[in-house]
């Protein structure tokens, strides 16, 4: 059998496997994990840069990374979604990386890694990403392979779109406050939406928080980035609505 068949039906028998108990993404990253070798995934669907949504993320690691592109603006899931090509990042300080900033962070969340961020272009439309990581080797199966992998999971997503919107309703819910979030900033500040988002993920940054956490505190009017913060000085603990490792096996947003 042609490896490429081969990877597709064992996508397909992964996928079937608690399929009237998970959801569609939990057992697409699942399957990924088997079928390429990797450490953990995450996918995370977009439109238009710079609005993303993490769907699912196999562990808390794989949901931080992406929330850590989410807040700074730039690393390979965002290049890939971007170039529509696949990106493959090693993480090692002794070798200079592409990114400025998420090189060092990720590495200190992951250590020395490999990341694999693949475009899901089903009908030639990149519509999101699936990303990898694997601590020591390289994946089982080829980058083109690993790319076809991924092009078929987007296609699923869409084509099992209807049956899907309930178990991502939470998620979706949380991008809705990151826009609320930037509609107020703009009404306070009287600012583009894309520096009042840009001040989110400066916020976030530098609170060592999420761009969720941060828009939540927004919304809830206990931090005002007209200069007018609660008595902590701190935006209040929003909700990120993360299910990660520790919850279960798998993390359902993928915002940690």
């Amino acid at each position: 059998m042609d490896e490429s068949v081969e990877a597709m039906t064992q996508l397909a028998r992964a996928v079937d496997r608690g399929a009237t108990q998970e959801p569609l993404a939990q057992r697409l990253c699942r399957a990924c994990l088997e079928i390429l070798g990797a450490g953990g995934a995450a996918i995370t669907l977009a439109t238009t840069r710079p609005e993303s949504l993490t769907i699912w993320a196999t562990d808390r690691t794989s949901a931080a990374l992406e929330s850590l592109q989410d807040v700074i603006g730039e690393g390979p899931s965002r290049e890939a979604f971007d170039s529509g090509s696949p990106v493959v990042v090693q993480l090692d300080a002794a070798v200079p990386g592409p990114y400025a900033v998420f090189d060092d962070m990720a590495e200190d969340l992951l250590g020395k890694v490999t990341i694999w961020a693949l475009p899901m272009r089903p009908a030639g439309t990149t519509i999101g990403v699936l990303t990898l990581y694997r601590s020591s080797g390289g994946l089982r199966r080829t980058l083109d392979e690993a790319q076809r992998i991924a092009d078929a999971v987007g296609a699923a997503l869409l084509e099992d779109a209807r049956t899907e919107v309930p178990t991502s309703l939470a998620a979706w819910s949380e991008r809705a406050v990151v826009h609320q979030a930037i509609g107020m900033v703009v009404a306070q500040l009287g600012v583009p939406t894309v520096d009042a988002l840009a001040l989110l993920r400066a916020h976030a940054y530098t609170s060592a928080t999420t761009l969720t956490a941060v828009a939540s505190a927004v919304v809830s009017r206990h931090l005002d980035l007209a200069g007018t913060p609660d008595d902590s000085g701190r935006p209040a603990r929003g909700p990120t609505g993360s299910r990660s490792a520790g919850d279960d096996d798998d993390a359902g947003s993928g915002q940690p």
